[in-house]
């Protein structure tokens, strides 16, 4: 897995990993349980753009989801998002 820019802040593959592991670990999560973890692994949660706050951990949050529901890993349900993939 590769580091991946988020607004100007690079995500490494190690805080994608323990994101990843967080959305594994849980039965059913949400966007910002997965924002709250990337805060704690040290991905601001705002940015200064042109006078305005911009969201960089909602903003990787987003991104690690839309990845990997793509990849079928996880799905959305009534309840949130539940990750489907074999291995857990």
């Amino acid at each position: 897995m590769e580091s991946i820019t988020v607004l100007g802040f690079e995500v490494t593959s190690e805080v994608q990993a323990k994101l990843i592991a967080k959305m594994k670990q849980m039965d059913v999560f949400c966007l910002a349980d997965i924002e709250a973890e990337a805060v704690a692994q040290g991905v601001p949660m705002f940015r200064l753009e042109r006078g305005s706050r911009v969201r960089v951990a909602s903003r990787t949050a987003d991104r690690l989801l839309q990845r990997e529901r793509r990849a079928g890993n996880i799905k959305y349900g009534r309840d949130g998002w539940r990750w489907t993939a074999e291995e857990k």
